[in-house]
């Protein structure tokens, strides 16, 4: 028998041993979001990158620079409004590297309204000017209504030069059930000068 054409997008498969035309079907990974720094704002708000169509999802950062010298701070989003409150909580390892020297150290953080510090800390060498690169980590699970936890490895020169640098390891925990679909990323001061980002969808 001669099967008709299909619609856009269709593909040939088989059905119970009969060609047929069927909507194509998702990769196991896509991009999701993506963006790039114009116009200096204050914030990169990301709403509606995470749904139910895949399990694990990585944000992606590349050359971010701040117009002084802070720390760089992520939040939940859920249905266009920032999650805040008490419930964020995380720590982090930090090795910082100047000229002939080094030096490591570790901090747990409890913040009430800025959420996690993915890197850069009044504790931890507050100096985040240019070339922050790095990626976040979200282990999603098929419960979007759980203890949300992250990870995060971020790598910047402190100032224009190369003489001094640092390196972030942490991970993170939301202390509650809360729902998220999107992501908020700012600085402590000052605004964003420029940067990509862009982040992927996993299915398990």
């Amino acid at each position: 028998a001669k099967l008709a054409k299909g619609s856009d997008d269709e593909v040939l498969t088989l059905a119970s041993g009969v060609p047929s035309w069927a909507e194509a079907g998702g990769g196991a990974s896509a991009v999701v979001a993506s963006g790039t720094i114009t116009g200096s704002p204050s914030e990169i708000i990301e709403d509606g990158c995470f749904t139910s169509s895949y399990k694990f999802y990585e944000l992606f950062i590349a050359d971010l620079h701040s117009t002084s010298s802070t720390s760089i701070h992520l939040q939940m989003r859920n249905g266009g409004s920032t999650v805040t409150g008490s419930n964020y909580r995380g720590i982090n390892t930090h090795v910082y590297f100047t000229t002939g020297s080094y030096a490591t150290n570790m901090q747990g953080q409890y913040d009430t309204s800025t959420g996690w510090n993915i890197h850069g800390d009044s504790g931890i060498y507050n100096h985040v000017v240019s070339a922050l690169v790095g990626k976040v980590f979200f282990p999603w699970g098929d419960n979007i209504s759980t203890y949300n936890k992250i990870m995060w490895k971020t790598w910047a020169q402190q100032t224009s030069t190369t003489g001094q640098m640092d390196y972030q390891n942490g991970t993170g925990i939301y202390n509650g059930y809360q729902v998220y679909d999107g992501f908020r990323l700012y600085f402590g001061a000052g605004t964003i000068a420029e940067g990509e980002y862009t982040v992927i969808g996993y299915k398990s």
